[in-house]
C-alpha cells in the first residue's frame, strides 16, 4: 500500500514538473508527511504499547523534520537520538508499571537477555502471551491449550516462538507482532492456517507455511491471525 502511494505521489509530481507547475525538489521537502501518516495509521489500527510508542515516535520525528524542511524551526540531527532514547525509556517504564518485564513472556520468569544469547527455552501456558525483546534475544515455547490472543515485540533484538505444542481457543487466535529493527520468527503446527494482516515499512512479513488440509475431522483448520507492523525489521512464519 505504502509503495503504491509513494509511486503515485512521485508520478504526479513529475507530471506537474513537466507542465511547469512546480519543481520536483519542492515535493521532496514534504517527504516527512509519509512517516506522519504511517504513525497516525498505526495509532488508529491498534492499541498496544508498541503502537503508541512507534506511532507517536514516527509522528513526532515527521513533524519536526517537516517543520525543519519548511524553515519554520531549525532541528538538527542531535535532537533525534534523545527522542528515540526517551521513547524506549517510556516503553520500559510502562511495561514495569503494568506488571510485566522486558523479555518476560508472562510467566514471571523472564527478564532481559544479553544480546546474541537466546537463553533457555521457557514455556508459556497463558491464553494471552506478551513476550518482548529489546536489545536482546528471546526464545519461548507456547504450550497454552486455550490460546486466544497475544502481543509480540522485537526492538533491536529477536524473538523466536514455537507454537507447535499449543491449541487455539475456539479454533482461532489473533496476535499482534511488531518488529522494529529486529526480527520475529514463529513456528506453527502443520494443521494451522495463518492469515497475515500486518503492514510493513522497509521490512516485511514472510509466510513460509504450507497450506493445511481444508478441514480436520469435518471442522475448519485452526487459524492464527497476525496483525502489527514490521519497521526496518521482519516477521517470518513457518510450519
Amino acid at each position: 500500500m505504502y509503495a503504491g502511494v509513494i509511486l503515485v505521489v512521485l508520478g504526479i509530481g513529475l507530471l506537474l514538473q513537466n507542465f511547469g507547475f512546480l519543481r520536483i525538489r519542492d515535493i521532496f521537502e514534504y517527504w516527512p508527511v509519509l512517516p506522519i501518516l504511517w504513525g497516525v495509521n498505526v495509532l488508529y489500527r491498534s492499541r498496544s504499547l508498541f503502537s503508541y510508542m512507534a506511532g507517536g515516535l514516527a509522528i513526532c520525528i515527521g513533524v519536526l523534520k517537516l517543520l525543519d524542511n519548511l524553515d519554520i524551526i531549525d532541528v538538527g540531527a542531535r535532537f533525534y537520538g534523545p527522542i528515540i532514547l526517551i521513547s524506549i525509556g517510556v516503553v520500559f517504564l510502562a511495561r514495569n508499571l503494568t506488571g510485566g518485564e522486558i523479555g518476560d513472556g508472562g510467566s514471571g520468569r523472564g527478564g532481559m537477555l544479553p544480546v546474541g544469547n537466546s537463553g533457555d527455552q521457557m514455556s508459556m501456558d497463558q491464553p494471552h502471551i506478551s513476550p518482548m525483546a529489546m536489545f536482546a534475544g528471546l526464545k519461548r515455547r507456547v504450550i497454552s491449550q486455550q490460546l486466544e490472543s497475544g502481543e509480540v515485540m522485537a526492538m533491536f533484538g529477536g524473538v523466536e516462538l514455537d507454537f507447535r505444542p499449543a491449541r487455539l481457543k475456539n479454533n482461532a487466535a489473533t496476535i499482534e507482532v511488531n518488529a522494529m529493527f529486529g526480527g520475529i520468527k514463529m513456528r506453527i503446527p502443520e494443521n494451522w492456517a495463518v492469515e497475515v494482516r500486518g503492514s510493513a515499512v522497509f521490512g516485511g512479513f514472510e509466510d513460509k507455511t504450507l497450506p493445511p488440509p481444508a478441514s480436520v475431522n469435518g471442522e475448519p483448520a485452526p487459524k492464527l491471525i497476525l496483525t502489527g507492523n514490521a519497521v526496518f525489521g521482519g516477521v517470518e512464519i513457518e510450519n
